[in-house]
Order: C-alpha cells, then sequence, then structure tokens
C-alpha cells in the first residue's frame, strides 16, 4: 500500500529542529490558536511513476502554507516570521531522503515558494506557499 505522504510529512515536520526552534505548529487546518506561528499541511495530488505497472512510487504533491502568527503580527515581525518558517521547512524537506514511518523518502523538489498574504484574516496574515513534490514508496 502506497505511504500515507500527509501523515509522514507531518510527523517528520513536527520533530524536526528547525521547525521546533520556529515554535510552529504543523497540521490539516488552520489551529485554534493563532498566536504561534503554523504550518498548514495538505496534498494536492499523488499520481503513480508512469513507468511502473503498479501504484507503488508516488509523487506527492503538498502544499505547505507557512503562517507567521499572531504574535508575530504585534511584534511587526509578521513577514520575517513567515519567511524564517518557510525557509526552515524547505530546508527540512530537501533534507528528508531516507525511511520514515515505513516509507522510503526521496529528495524533496521545491516547485513553488510565493508570499501571498491569507485576507481572511483581520489583517491580513503573512503567508508563504510552499509547494512540493516528495517521491515515496513503501519501505
Amino acid at each position: 500500500m502506497i505511504p500515507d505522504a500527509e501523515a509522514i510529512v507531518g510527523r517528520y515536520l513536527r520533530t524536526h529542529p528547525l521547525i521546533v526552534a520556529v515554535g510552529a505548529s504543523v497540521g490539516p487546518g488552520i489551529p485554534d490558536r493563532t498566536a504561534a506561528p503554523w504550518v498548514k499541511l495538505v496534498q494536492l495530488n499523488g499520481p503513480s511513476d508512469r513507468d511502473v505497472d503498479v501504484d507503488h512510487i508516488v509523487r506527492f504533491m503538498l502544499q505547505l502554507d507557512c503562517y507567521c502568527g499572531r504574535a508575530a503580527q504585534a511584534a511587526a515581525r509578521d513577514q520575517a516570521t513567515a519567511s524564517l518558517l518557510a525557509r526552515s521547512v524547505r530546508e527540512a524537506l530537501t533534507s528528508m531522503a531516507g525511511v520514515h514511518d515505513g516509507a522510503a523518502v526521496g529528495n524533496a523538489q521545491i516547485v513553488s515558494d510565493p508570499r501571498v498574504p491569507d485576507t481572511r484574516f483581520e489583517p491580513a496574515m503573512e503567508r508563504r506557499i510552499i509547494t512540493a513534490i516528495v517521491v515515496m514508496h513503501p519501505a
């Protein structure tokens, strides 16, 4: 069975020293408390490798929204915090290759990293949106 990419990447990021140092949470949505920075992790796609006949090697496309948090906004550190979190997530993802939770994980490819403040918040919350492709297969 193919790996659960959201769960594997989420667990990896939650314990990665760079993410812990920023004080960010990682999950599938907006947390109940938004004072600290957070990463919203969502799988966008998961096509199989087209060169094989079995659903084994999967190129997971993940979106990681890196939010600065309310405390950084109040301290006028919103852009700097969102940037630090996004750069930390990039570093963590690109060093993830190995075996995690029963999945063999290849190097991540970052395909997009725009700065797009989230206007659902008042005032708008600083956010960087990383789109990454992470190749996985059962270990």
